[in-house]
């Protein structure tokens, strides 16, 4: 096993002791009157200049709670050591709720004391990822408690400490800090003159053991041998974050590119438009289906830098059905966040987990000294509400880019060096791509008519809409290993079917004369965006029904007819000659012609078909969305069921798409 050591040891602790460390410097609790007077000072100071330059510093709490907090401050001023009035003014402009507005106390770092230990969130919960030499067997362990306080309540107690606007962001930070004595001694967690800390961790049996931690200086913590989760891995992943580079491209396999990209900066050695050559060589030079585009080590920068990249993979994606992922999670943020949203514009699907960056969230941020305590005071310039931007940013507002598809590292994959969430997208043998989508009262409206064509895809939606993409995955649970399972999912991702149940689709009940208009009316309406009003021309029909828009279109269309002048019995079941009638005067109301694709056949009960739907069942077997069975019988009354009207839709869409293309 590898040792991290002596400098390394920093190296490992202190990089996660990023942002915010308002440290201890443990002066005397009695205060001379002249550092009173400059703590006086730098206080006012601080709200004067914040209260000036922050766009809206009480977005989210009152200006009377900033008064009360910096009132408590000034009220002990002369009881505080200089760490202690440090803190207190990080709790004060966290209140803004804004995670780049911050102190960063650089100036009294090199007097910390610390825990030799890290942590890490993993499978919902806290982990042992860090620690002293002859500590091994503890690593990968849950942590359970410090000196008595549980993790969940040492998470609450330093809440105030943090700026955030998400919870992701929270967890990160606590994270970051969390082996900081200073820190933990000012809530309440160690007492002052603590020179060691109560552990207790759990094993995967959960058996729970107890052991001691001393607390260290930096030069102490800078002599210990320390041991890492992230060292006995069995080998290192591919995708392991590369800290000597911005951004490179490389190839996982024969079918799937990868490009990390770990900052949101230009390399002057590499500038954007040469990497994006470089991109596409690589491309050429292979075979690839898939493209992952890693932001999870990506704590932004410059937004713009990537629009380069983002621009050619789209467009080859659209060129040649290349499946386009981008990867997301924790460390996610700031400009990383905004990059993560522009894939998701030009049709990117996000894989990982949410993001400590909101969406919409302060930034473009600027700073100022104090005029005495050695600190930085970091704070945002301006609001940035992405949703003004990109239509892709709309769903998330002000909380973190969340993933399409959720994937999460792990414990047994991190231990054998697997990439838990790039193993998913190399071995997911589902082909999974999206599907595009237009944004109607801030809800998406997936392309019913959308399908993959020669590699690329084809769709119709309304004229003047912003086509976004993104996966709409479903999951059934009474359709696993169903002959028709794929058609189901294919349907139902685009809106077309529901579900009859929360998780249950019901593939062998009968499919209703009054849902299989309504699957018609929402074709219609997601190609054309066209409104459907009830008409009242049925009296088993109510107004209110789901269906009796999508009833009174096609009965004005001429598409159904109902039982008698009066009826449309809308929960009968629709027969496979009605299913048929209805689909050709679908395509023919709607302008929307089928070729043929396959030579008219005769079933061997034709006679049974009723004349009036004779040339509708023709045209429909002749452009492959009707067939007969494997005897060569239509079944024209036969009941339509669930499953087989899944498959008839996905028929009919595929064939007015490739009719359309022609």
């Amino acid at each position: 096993m590898r040792k991290v050591r002596r400098a390394a040891a920093m190296a490992v602790l202190l990089s996660l002791f990023v942002g915010l460390f308002p440290l201890a410097v443990s002066l005397p609790a009695a205060t001379s009157a002249s550092v009173v007077a400059q703590r006086q000072q730098d206080l006012a100071y601080l709200m004067e200049t914040l209260e000036a330059s922050h766009p809206d510093l009480y977005a989210h709490t009152e200006k009377a709670v900033f008064e009360r907090k910096a009132d408590s401050i000034r009220q002990n001023l002369a009881n505080m050591t200089d760490f202690d009035f440090a803190i207190e003014l990080q709790s004060l402009v966290a209140l803004a709720g804004d995670s780049h507005t911050m102190l960063s106390v650089g100036g009294l770092a090199d007097q910390a004391t610390f825990l030799p230990l890290s942590i890490q969130w993993m499978e919902g919960k806290w982990l042992l990822s860090v620690l002293p030499e002859g500590m091994e067997d503890r690593l990968g362990q849950q942590l359970v408690s410090v000196n008595g306080r549980s993790v969940e309540e040492i998470y609450e107690a330093v809440r105030p400490f943090y700026s955030y606007d998400n919870e992701i962001k929270l967890r990160r930070q606590f994270r970051q800090n969390f082996y900081l004595v200073p820190l933990l001694q000012h809530y309440g967690i160690l007492g002052r003159d603590a020179q060691n800390a109560t552990l207790v961790c759990q094993d995967g049996s959960g058996r729970q053991t107890a052991f001691q931690l001393p607390v260290v200086d930096g030069d102490a913590l800078g002599q210990l041998s320390l041991c890492s989760l992230s060292q006995q891995r069995s080998q290192v992943p591919a995708t392991e974050p590369d800290r000597d580079v911005l951004y490179k491209a490389l190839l996982l396999d024969e079918q799937t590119a990868y490009i990390q990209y770990n900052a949101c900066r230009e390399d002057p050695e590499l500038p954007m438009t040469e990497f994006v050559t470089q991109v596409d060589q690589l491309l050429d030079s292979s075979r690839c289906e898939k493209v992952l585009l890693d932001l999870r080590n990506n704590g932004g920068g410059s937004d713009g830098v990537l629009v380069p990249l983002l621009e050619r993979l789209a467009q080859r994606g659209q060129q040649e059905g290349l499946q386009l992922y981008a990867l997301i999670g924790e460390t996610t943020f700031s400009s990383a966040v905004i990059n993560g949203v522009m894939a998701k514009q030009v049709g990117f699907t996000l894989v990982g987990e949410a993001t400590s960056g909101s969406v919409d969230h302060f930034g473009a941020v600027n700073s100022f000294p104090l005029p005495n305590l050695p600190v930085t005071v970091s704070y945002s310039t301006k609001y940035i509400d992405l949703g003004e931007y990109f239509a892709a940013a709309e769903p998330y507002g002000a909380g973190p880019l969340t993933p399409d598809i959720p994937v999460e590292q792990t414990l047994s994959d991190y231990e054998k060096g697997v990439d838990t969430l790039v193993e998913f997208l190399l071995q997911n043998e589902q082909r999974t791509y999206e599907l595009p989508y237009y944004l109607r009262d801030g809800q998406p409206v997936y392309a019913g008519f959308s399908t993959l064509q020669d590699g690329k895809m084809a769709y119709l939606l309304p004229a003047g809409v912003t086509v976004l993409y993104g996966t709409n995955p479903v999951s059934f649970a009474d359709v696993q290993d169903h002959w028709a399972q794929q058609a189901i999912q294919f349907v139902a991702s685009r809106q077309l079917l529901q579900g009859t149940a929360p998780g249950v689709f019901s593939p062998d009940e009968g499919m209703t004369r009054a849902m299989f208009v309504t699957v018609l009316g929402r074709l219609q309406q997601s190609a054309t965006g066209e409104a459907m009003t009830p008409s009242g021309s049925f009296s088993d029909v109510p107004a209110d029904a789901y269906y009796a828009p999508y009833v009174g279109w096609a009965a004005a269309q001429g598409i159904v007819t109902g039982k008698d002048a009066a009826h449309f019995a809308p929960n009968d079941t629709v027969t496979r000659e009605e299913m048929a009638a209805m689909l050709a005067r679908f395509c023919q109301a709607t302008g929307r012609q089928l070729e043929p694709v396959q030579s008219p056949t005769r079933f061997t009960d034709q006679r049974s078909i009723h004349p009036w739907a004779l040339e509708a069942v023709a045209a429909m077997q002749q452009a492959g969305v009707l067939q007969g069975d494997t005897q060569g019988r239509f079944s024209p009354q036969a009941p339509a069921t669930r499953a087989e009207t899944a498959i008839t839709l996905q028929r009919l869409v595929e064939a007015v798409l490739a009719s359309s293309t022609h």
